[in-house]
């Protein structure tokens, strides 16, 4: 895992089943990618589809304001199913599943959105809506349903071996953990360069995790573990105002031994 580069770029769902194998050293696919005869791709009659292919890329030109494009699922296979959508402008889409609409969103960026369960025989749409007159682009829309016993039993083999918190805050992270093999315990803490871990006590070296989440190597056995944050920059700060206010107030010393404060003289007939 500490190998694996985190590129999703289009394949989304591939990615997530090489992550899910590196993770787990379940090697079948957690997520089966819906393709082939399972997906066609058609326009509405107005506008006219360019190129597609059975991976879910459609080519399109001369949309007027609100035609749409129907991307149609035939599930062979129980399970829940998501599509990442990569649309290239502000689309409008609406979900469908045997002719009841789920729900609609407007997309702006690339994203995986969740349809729900899903079986056999089902027949799921997804409808995008052209936003201008004349609109032409390209469009990848990819569907996938999680197969549930690879899925539980990579989760069963991560489970088995889980850092117990007993203490958090923004700054230190304290837990145990009993590893049943050697392995990597990956978190979800981002490196900054200001977080380090002791292992049992002692200093240990931190594995990145895509370049950027904090991991760290263990051997079979428990462990003790604490990461802590240390801010060098906020060291820095408070030493240098500590020297300003030293320095601020040796002056004021000086000034005042140098130019005292002499009382007002007071008239006699001032009380």
């Amino acid at each position: 895992m500490a190998d694996l580069t985190f590129d999703v770029g289009n394949n989304a769902f591939r990615f997530q089943n090489e992550l899910m194998r590196v993770a787990t050293g379940v090697q079948d696919d957690v997520w089966k990618i819906l393709s082939g005869e399972d997906v066609s791709i058609e326009g509405d009659g107005n506008v006219t589809i360019t190129n597609q292919n059975s991976s879910g890329y459609c080519a399109y030109e001369n949309g007027t304001n609100g035609a749409v494009i129907t991307y149609t699922y035939n599930i062979r296979t129980d399970g829940f199913m998501s599509v990442y959508l990569d649309l290239p402008k502000r689309n409008s889409i609406s979900i469908w599943k045997n002719g009841k609409e789920l729900y609609s969103e407007t997309m702006s960026l690339p994203q995986m959105l969740a349809v729900g369960d899903v079986a056999m025989g089902d027949v799921i749409q997804i409808q995008a809506k052209c936003k201008d007159k004349g609109e032409s682009g390209t469009m990848t829309i990819t569907g996938a349903v999680l197969n549930p016993e690879r899925f539980q039993e990579g989760y069963q083999r991560l489970a088995a071996s889980q850092l117990e918190l007993t203490h958090f805050s923004n700054t230190r992270v304290e837990g145990g953990i009993s590893c049943d093999r050697d392995g990597l315990l990956y978190t979800s803490i981002p490196q900054n360069g200001n977080w380090s871990v002791k292992v049992d006590g002692k200093p240990a070296e931190i594995t990145l995790i895509g370049d950027v989440m904090v991991g760290v190597r263990l051997p079979q056995g428990s462990h003790e573990i604490v990461f802590s944050y240390h801010n060098a920059a906020f060291s820095m700060g408070w030493k240098i105002s500590l020297g300003c206010a030293i320095v601020l107030l040796v002056l004021v010393y000086i000034a005042k031994q140098k130019y005292p404060t002499k009382k007002p003289k007071v008239g006699k007939y001032e009380k």
